[in-house]
């Protein structure tokens, strides 16, 4: 009968190494884990990939008011037509239009040549509220949001922002801008219910409190 063999101290000496590394390994881990400022640890969370699948059509439909879209190639949305705003060549078609409140919010993108965000009420004036191209309008539960921006030649002349617009007592009106670190190119609804938006520079997730923080898509 074969007897078997016992570990040799070298063997031993080195399963205890190993672990002791390990060890050493998990608690400098949770140290730099639990005495890294507070904004390092956020930024670090903040930019790890995340899913960026977007709501399909139907659920964004469920959750959305009537949005109706075409481009300016298509035309426009001539029933919207509006002619306000600083830089509107006459009557402009807008692009996107998001029945809000008692009307619509329209929004139109002619790139260089300027857009417009207009309110128009089923009983009422247009009322213009910016005097930006508007590349898509969302409803959140802050308000209604438009993702507008400018962009130029030069990439650093760009500007991006997403506007909150609320029925306030005095009528309908912008109550808040948050800046975009560049101008906007696409925008859409995540499953989580936050809004992606990609930019020239960065990509940007805006929450339901109007915070933005840059992220990684898987």
């Amino acid at each position: 009968m074969e007897r078997s063999e016992k570990p040799t101290n070298s063997s031993v000496r080195w399963a205890w190494a190993v672990a002791a590394g390990l060890a050493t390994v998990c608690v400098l881990v949770l140290a730099l884990l639990f005495f890294s400022p507070p904004d390092m640890l956020a930024e670090y969370i903040a930019s790890r990939p995340i899913p960026c699948e977007r709501m399909d059509e139907e659920t964004v439909r469920q959750n959305q008011p009537e949005k109706l879209r075409a481009t300016h190639e298509q035309g426009g949305l001539q029933q919207f037509a509006y002619a306000v705003g600083a830089k509107a060549p006459g009557e402009v078609a807008p692009t996107v239009a998001m029945r809000a409140f008692d009307g619509w919010l329209l929004g139109s993108d002619r790139g260089e040549f300027g857009g417009e965000l207009v309110y128009r009420p089923d009983e009422g004036e247009d009322l213009l509220l910016a005097n930006i191209n508007i590349e898509d309008i969302y409803w959140m539960p802050q308000g209604f949001i438009a993702v507008a921006g400018r962009r130029t030649m030069i990439s650093t002349d760009s500007y991006g922002a997403v506007i909150a617009v609320v029925r306030r007592s005095d009528g309908v009106g912008m109550i808040e801008t948050t800046d975009l670190p560049g101008a906007p190119l696409s925008s859409w609804l995540l499953k989580s219910g936050e809004l992606l938006i990609n930019t020239i520079d960065q990509v940007v997730l805006l929450s339901d409190s109007n915070v933005l923080r840059p992220v990684e898509c898987e």
